[in-house]
């Protein structure tokens, strides 16, 4: 039953399914109804929450730093699927989502200890003077991209199952146009937040995120 989708059969028009859908934006779900012989129209819900804390395996200037990221995306889109070859499965997409969340927060401490004096890294030693990372500070990044999004893709298995049960794949990607960078630093890395616009405009290229996503759908009868 799962290869049905990859069955040679056209859409029958005002057949309908409920899917589940599994991928690089998360979870979610979504309702599908032929509109013609090619073209099944869909609505679909996703939602990736994501937390990442005390992550250590990246280095910032070559200094080691503890990360706390949460990562926030949710939206619903209208989909429409073509099926341009007779009896294929292969179909090209194309709709527009509404990006309830879509951002990006990061935190960032730089995990060392700085001793400066003349004894080196002895911290009981008299005249020395010893920073924490809390007295370092922290960097706090915002990205946040466009609400309204165009979606363009390609995929495999038919929204519709001709069967009971259909398990398809598909791959876009949203243009979500160039990303807003926000920043906020205290302790001795105060003034660092100036950088944001230098930063925005190194992530002025990253105005496209692909997607992959498998969905296994459910016919209604």
């Amino acid at each position: 039953m799962l290869f049905g989708s990859l069955s040679f059969a056209q859409n029958t028009v005002g057949d309908h399914s409920f899917g589940l859908n599994l991928g690089s934006h998360g979870i979610g779900l979504d309702y599908a109804r032929n509109m013609t012989e090619n073209v099944t129209l869909r609505g679909r819900f996703q939602a990736l929450p994501f937390n990442l804390e005390d992550f250590t395996a990246v280095e910032l200037d070559g200094k080691p730093t503890i990360i706390d990221a949460n990562v926030k995306i949710h939206n619903v889109s209208i989909l429409a699927d073509w099926y341009p070859f007779k009896n294929s499965s292969f179909k090209l997409m194309g709709g527009v989502s509404y990006f309830f969340n879509n951002e990006v927060t990061t935190d960032i401490l730089i995990n060392e200890t700085i001793y400066l004096g003349e004894d080196g890294d002895d911290a009981d030693s008299e005249g020395d003077f010893v920073f924490y990372p809390e007295d370092l500070g922290r960097i706090g990044i915002d990205v946040e991209w466009n609400k309204v999004a165009p979606y363009f893709g390609i995929g495999f298995g038919r929204a519709v199952p001709n069967k009971v049960v259909a398990l398809s794949v598909e791959m876009g990607a949203f243009y979500v146009g160039e990303p807003k960078v926000s920043m906020t630093a205290d302790g001795l890395l105060a003034g660092t937040e100036e950088s944001a616009s230098d930063l925005e405009s190194t992530m002025s290229t990253y105005s496209i995120i692909p997607q992959i996503n498998a969905r296994i759908a459910f016919r209604i009868d």
